[in-house]
């Protein structure tokens, strides 16, 4: 692999990161589905539902905003790295023309 290792290795790295950050905010969005606010008091119920129901929102959307970022990272890299590997071949193309007496 080329110099651009290292940007390909951050990218994989980033795109691992957001994966995990997905996982994270999918958990925390099934938790406040699960969550139940019928042992709350009456006057309270329903706007502890309702905050329970928007939050839960709110992480699934986060969720899906995490995966989004992973998928173009992964995506880029894999971009980069065919680049980088079709640019390695055309040099070792071109070093193949020139015959032994190079």
């Amino acid at each position: 692999m080329s110099e651009l290792g290292l940007e390909l290795n951050a990218l994989r790295a980033g795109s691992r990161d957001w994966t995990e950050v997905a996982d994270r905010m999918s958990t925390t969005a099934e938790l406040f589905e699960q969550t139940s606010s019928m042992s709350l008091g009456d006057s309270v119920r329903a706007s502890a539902a309702d905050f329970l129901d928007a939050w839960a929102g709110y992480a699934q959307e986060s969720a899906d905003i995490a995966t989004g970022f992973s998928g173009a990272l992964t995506a880029a890299a894999d971009r980069y790295g065919e680049t980088d590997d079709a640019s390695g071949q055309g040099f070792s193309d071109l070093d193949g023309r020139l015959g032994p007496a190079r």
